[in-house]
């Protein structure tokens, strides 16, 4: 073959490679002008979302809202809204509080991820007529809440009337890996810990220098950060990411059929489901293997809910966790009750109703003006957002009827 043969049959390759490139190139802008029409556009985002400057460094509770924020956007996905606050820190208007208030802690559930007016604190304190100081805080656990709860109410002078805490499944979480979040740079709220052993307990944090680094490169203005924003930016690539681990689940479906394996694995998994000593120990193999694959630390707190292995272990460090959970709660129950207060305390999705919190759901039985109540058990298929898990607007004010009612049923309102 001559040099010049050569020269055009490579030429012809290359035409021809640019070609393809040009047309998958013009494909997926064409698939991304497409998807930004669509609800599509939503899914997955990456940006921080809380206003800069919302949120302040608290030695006492890690973190708090910063105090008479006069208002900017939570950028939530699917519903941009104001946020704000008032003279105490929370996320309320500024109003003089009244004799007989009552005061709402707990997480994001109870902050925000709704505008204020729509929120299900808003709306029981329109139907019970009780005015309601609206103190939640996104990422607190149960410990936070309290010691927010009890700062609130020295600030405001007078005692509550009732003290309603709304618990979500990862609070046990925020108590075990307190402190959880800080606040750095431009008042920017962070995730501290990296994680926990599943074997030892033992906990794992971002030292400052660390975090500043994840700052740098996230929130800066580098390569790194524009790179990593124009890649977040783009529809296409979040769409990929949230189907690829239902790619690798197939994937994996698939080889196990072609193998032969399939029929094999589901006889072991009927063996499993019926001898629960058996289902313990492989469970407990699994978590070795786990942490055995990766650093000393599981690769992101938020990957880890402590909740999860509550039939699946029995290690002394777990153990402990779970009873300093309980003890905290109970220590806010009565906390409660030495300012006179009711205490109502709603469980989002029925984690307490676990026998490990038998003795805590006793507790609350048998201590006068201390209510525990189970929405999940009435409040089933709850609304959320499409692409967030928290409650939508719709789901904001079907749990504030159902609080409402359950706790008007019992004549806790009066």
């Amino acid at each position: 073959m001559t040099k010049t043969k050569l020269l055009k049959i490579l030429k012809k390759i290359s035409a021809n490679i640019i070609v393809v490139i040009s047309s998958i190139v013009v494909a997926l802008i064409l698939v991304e002008i497409v998807l930004r029409f669509t609800p599509y556009k939503n899914i997955g985002e990456r940006s921080y979302r809380y206003p800069s400057n919302y949120f302040v460094a608290d030695e006492e509770i890690g973190y708090d809202i910063v105090r008479n924020f006069e208002g900017a956007t939570h950028g939530l996905q699917e519903h941009p809204y104001k946020v704000f606050s008032n003279s105490y820190g929370c996320f309320d208007y500024e109003r003089e509080v009244p004799d007989n208030y009552g005061i709402i802690v707990g997480d994001s559930f109870t902050w925000g991820y709704t505008p204020l007016e729509k929120k299900w604190t808003t709306y029981l304190e329109k139907k019970s007529n009780i005015f309601m100081l609206k103190c939640g805080i996104t990422g607190h656990g149960t410990m936070q809440e309290m010691r927010k709860a009890k700062r609130t109410i020295k600030e405001v002078g007078k005692n509550p009337k009732y003290i309603t805490v709304l618990y979500t499944s990862n609070d046990f979480n925020d108590n075990f890996m307190f402190p959880s979040r800080t606040v750095i740079g431009e008042g920017k709220l962070v995730n501290k810990n990296k994680g926990a052993n599943l074997i030892t307990g033992k906990r794992f944090f971002y030292t400052d220098e660390e975090l500043k680094e994840k700052h740098k490169k996230y929130m800066g203005n580098n390569l790194d950060s524009y790179l990593r924003k124009f890649r977040y930016g783009l529809v296409t690539y979040r769409v990929f990411r949230n189907v690829q681990p239902k790619i690798k689940t197939k994937l994996k479906e698939f080889k196990k059929r072609i193998s032969g394996n399939d029929n094999i694995n589901k006889k072991k998994n009927i063996v499993k489901n019926n001898e629960s000593e058996v289902a313990k120990q492989s469970a407990t193999k699994a978590i070795k293997k786990k942490v055995n694959q990766m650093p000393d630390y599981t690769k992101g707190y938020y990957n880890v809910y402590l909740t999860g292995y509550f039939d699946q272990t029995d290690r002394a460090w777990y153990n402990k966790a779970v009873e300093d959970h309980k003890n905290n709660i109970r220590e806010f129950a009565l906390y409660a009750k030495s300012v006179n207060a009711k205490f109502l305390f709603v469980d989002l999705s029925g984690t307490l109703s676990h026998k490990r919190f038998d003795d805590l759901r006793q507790f609350f039985s048998n201590t006068k003006d201390v209510y525990y109540y189970n929405l999940g058990q009435d409040y089933k298929n709850q609304s959320t957002w499409k692409y967030d898990g928290h409650w939508d607007i719709k789901g904001n004010q079907e749990a504030g009827e159902y609080i409402y009612q359950h706790f008007k049923k019992i004549r806790v309102f009066k």
